[in-house]
Formats: C-alpha cells, sequence, structure tokens
C-alpha cells in the first residue's frame, strides 16, 4: 500500500549550551554556600558550646550572690580551690547553693575564678573562652591589647567573657601589686608610657591605647588600654 499525502516531521530537540550549563553550576554553587552558611554544623555546634557556657556562668554568678546573702562575703580561698578542680565537675562542692558545679563542655576544665585577697572577699570575676570571637557579648576593642592580663597568668586570648560581682568590672585587666592601677577609682591611677627605651611619665597623668602602662616600669602585666580618671 501506498500512503499518499502523509507528510511526517521529525521533532529535533536543543541541546543545551555551555553558556547556560555554566549559569545552572553557578546558581547550585550559590545555592550550597548558602545552605551550607546557614547550616554550618561546627558553626552551630559553636554557637550551643557558647551558650552552655553563658549559661553556666550565669548559674555559678547567682550561686555567688547567694552565698553572700547567706554567709555575709563571698566564697573564701578555699573553697574557690576546690571550684576550681577538675575532679570536682559535676560534683555538688558547691552545694546547697549550685548542686551541681558546671564546668566547661568541650575542655572538662572548671571555669577560671579570681577574687580579690582571702581576707577580704568582697568581689569576683568567673571567665571563660568564647569559641566565637566576634560574640557580641565580646567586648568592643577586646584583642586589641592581646597581652592584657585578665586571670592571672591568662590574657585577653585566653579568656573573652565572663560574670562578676556587681561592685567590678569582669572586663577590668588584672593588675598585680606593682601597678599603680584602681578600678574603683581611677583618679589614682598612675599613668606611663614606653618610649626611647624607658618608661616615662604620661602627661597630665593620663594615658590611653596600645603604649599605656600603670608602673613606671613597663612590665607588660601593668599595660591597660585606658588609664586615669576619664576611664571606665
Amino acid at each position: 500500500m501506498v500512503l499518499k499525502n502523509k507528510k511526517f516531521f521529525w521533532i529535533g530537540t536543543k541541546g543545551i549550551t555551555l553558556v547556560e550549563l555554566l549559569v545552572c553550576v553557578s546558581i547550585l554553587a550559590i545555592l550550597i554556600l548558602i545552605l551550607t552558611t546557614t547550616l554550618n554544623p561546627i558553626a552551630m555546634m559553636n554557637r550551643g558550646n557558647d551558650a552552655r557556657r553563658k549559661k553556666d556562668l550565669n548559674k555559678i554568678k547567682t550561686a555567688f550572690e547567694e552565698y553572700l546573702n547567706d554567709k555575709g562575703h563571698y566564697p573564701d580561698a578555699a573553697l574557690v580551690d576546690q571550684l576550681m578542680q577538675r575532679s570536682n565537675c559535676g560534683s555538688n562542692v558547691m552545694a546547697p547553693w549550685l548542686n551541681t558545679w558546671p564546668c566547661d563542655p568541650i575542655s572538662g576544665e572548671p571555669y577560671k575564678i579570681l577574687t580579690d585577697s582571702p581576707e577580704a572577699l568582697k568581689w569576683y570575676k568567673v571567665f571563660t573562652n568564647l569559641e566565637n570571637k566576634t560574640d557580641s557579648d565580646v567586648p568592643s576593642g577586646w584583642y586589641h591589647l592581646p597581652d592584657t592580663y585578665h586571670m592571672g597568668e591568662m590574657t585577653a586570648l585566653d579568656v573573652n567573657y565572663g560574670v562578676s560581682s556587681t561592685n567590678v568590672n569582669w572586663y577590668d585587666p588584672f593588675i598585680d601589686g606593682n601597678c599603680t592601677y584602681h578600678p574603683l577609682d581611677h583618679t589614682q591611677d598612675v599613668c606611663n608610657f614606653y618610649q626611647d627605651g624607658s618608661c616615662k611619665g604620661a602627661s597630665n597623668n593620663a594615658c590611653s591605647g596600645s603604649n599605656c602602662y600603670a608602673s613606671p616600669s613597663c612590665d607588660k602585666k601593668c599595660k591597660v588600654a585606658c588609664c586615669e580618671a576619664g576611664c571606665n
């Protein structure tokens, strides 16, 4: 049989061009980047750990204040020493003010506690080191003076968040005995700066910035960001 007047059409398919392929790959890469950034499991875990650290320090602050209400003073040197022993993590070492003593969620180390002299017991500071160095609770300019001491031998690189009694600021540097620095009354500060190989008295007894010391010896343990009246 011969078919007449029949027309056959071939439907052709147009291939994907290289430009279109590159556009698709680019869009896919952007979507993956957005999802990875938004749902970064490591970043989320770090934020979770930091939230835990903040919560722990607030628990400690509450316990210390309740201890003050009951005892008339903050924990003494003997108790603070126990609180900073790893073996007491998770224990009832500070019961009944805090039934379970918290420690860092990653290292398992106790949080660092700094107090005034064993006799006075008038203030305290508790420190930790947040994994997110740009956390909004890290003070502005915190890393401007990385060798400023905040907890004995610990510097601004070792701690970046804390809590304290209401009569001091946790972020004030820890100044040892040879430094003329008065966190509660900066009008008594004696300010110096390093120049030409020696420590010299600051003009008008005022000093600020990365070259300021609260000691005529310019000992790095006496390095402060601000010295004299006008400092917070």
